[in-house]
């Protein structure tokens, strides 16, 4: 599809067998491929389909909506936006390629919303030099090498659900990595995992993003059961609960090498994390206004059961007479965002 205007349409065809060898840089989609064109494709099917760079969808510029279709089994990504592609997806399943689900490349602003990465053979989602990625009521299960990876850039996530991803690296949930700068708000990160660090979500190399309205339960890593902020990475931690991950040093939270750039955590509550709830090397956090198990240093700070509503059922909400209610700092919330009890 090279040129075409929205009012092109390809809707219910199930396209596989399709091959792309990336030698011509017009042949780098397996199923598909649109060359600045700006088609509707929707309720169609993607499978079966291979190629160097991407077997499912390659979108190359243009504005493209994909809705209600599938992308299954392709041999590499599901889907691939690169150079200015800002295509619309809704309402799509991206599942068991063997690559990443979908990948977006250099100076991209996909908006992704209510879509669903399960079982890719690597990452769910992949931002590198993506620009300002919208995604948003997605969710991210099973998928090995970590459910989102993002690159210079500054994504938005929201209302987001990361559960059961693993990775032999960093960042099971989620890794944010080198000069990345992203808002993830309303998002749960629940029993995702990583050999080495961060298994909730892994920040490297100065990145400072913006966390609030999260939870963090049941994640595992050798270091930073929750989240592992390292080198420069100054997250702004807000409004979030850390219960019951596990890690070797830092169940909830490992702060490594922050120096200038310390991560603020405010309004939070880390409890019952193995491993302990936040552990430092060479990083000062500043924290205020929350309830850390066993106690620590700042304004406002607690050390008192927060009373959640039923844990092993997974309601981390504050029940009747949680000591935790009316305990937190509101100056501290983000304009337009909320406290969630």
């Amino acid at each position: 599809a090279s040129g075409c205007d929205e009012t092109a349409i390809l809707d219910g065809f199930t396209i596989t067998a399709g091959k792309a060898d990336g030698e011509n840089p017009h042949n780098r989609g397996g199923g598909m491929y649109n060359d600045g064109g700006s088609p509707t494709v929707k309720g169609c099917t993607f499978s079966g389909n291979s190629g160097d760079v991407c077997g499912g969808m390659v979108n190359y510029g243009g504005h493209p909506t994909v809705r209600d279709c599938t992308f299954i089994a392709n041999d590499g990504d599901g889907m691939r936006n690169e150079f200015n592609s800002s295509p619309t997806v809704m309402n799509c399943t991206f599942a068991d390629n063997d690559g990443t689900g979908m990948g977006s490349w250099f100076f991209t602003n996909p908006t992704v919303t209510n879509c669903t990465f399960t079982g890719n053979y690597l990452v769910g989602m992949e931002n590198r030099m993506a620009d300002y990625a919208t995604v948003i009521d997605c969710t991210f299960t099973d998928n090995q090498y970590g459910g989102m990876f993002n690159q210079e850039c500054d994504p938005a996530i929201m209302n987001c659900t990361f559960t059961g991803n693993s990775t032999p690296r960093h960042g099971g949930g989620m890794i944010n990595f080198e000069s990345c700068n992203p808002t993830v708000i309303n998002c749960t990160f629940i029993g995702n995992s990583a050999d080495d660090y961060g298994g909730g979500m892994h920040n490297d190399f100065n990145c400072e993003p913006t966390v609030a309205n999260c939870i963090f339960i049941g994640n595992v890593a050798e270091f930073g059961g929750g989240m592992y902020n390292m080198e420069y990475c100054g997250p702004i931690v807000i409004n979030c609960t850390f219960a019951e991950n596990s890690a070797g040093l830092g169940g909830g939270m490992y702060n490594s090498y922050s120096y200038a750039t310390d991560p603020t955590v405010t309004n939070c509550i880390l409890w019952g994390n193995e491993g302990g709830e936040i552990v430092n090397e060479q990083s000062e956090p500043i924290v205020t206004y929350c309830d850390v198990q066993g106690g620590y240093h700042g304004e406002g700070n607690i050390d008192a059961d927060p009373l959640f509503v039923a844990p092993g059922s997974g309601d981390y909400h504050l029940g009747a007479g949680s000591p935790c209610i009316d305990a937190a700092d509101n100056f501290a919330v983000p304009p337009d965002e909320y406290d969630l009890d």
